[in-house]
């Protein structure tokens, strides 16, 4: 299994926007695709905003280059997510999961 990590902060006044996108459109494209297994979104409160950090697991790595390319380390970063933003990573993370 691999997660895939990624962090961004949006605006106050955006964040159920940005959960309503999360939600409608990068899980659900997630999800049409064999591999994937299950998306999180974790948020917290900062001094400039609101902090996301969106955790998918999937069974592969073929999964997620289905999902996000061919160079599945550059963040899918869409005109909507540079609006509702503050910042974001360009990048991604992945790492192999392991069971305890």
């Amino acid at each position: 299994m691999i997660s895939r990590h990624w962090k961004g902060v949006a605006h106050n006044d955006q964040v159920e926007d940005f959960i309503d996108y999360l939600r409608e459109e990068t899980f659900e494209k997630a999800r049409e695709i064999d591999g994937f297994v299950t998306g999180h979104i974790l948020t917290r409160k900062t001094n400039g905003g609101t902090e996301f950090y969106v955790i998918t697991e999937w069974e592969n790595m073929a999964s997620i280059r289905e999902f996000a390319g061919d160079e599945p380390e550059i963040a899918m970063i869409t005109d909507f997510i540079k609006d509702v933003m503050i910042e974001y990573d360009d990048m991604v993370r992945h790492y192999e999961m392991e069971r305890g």
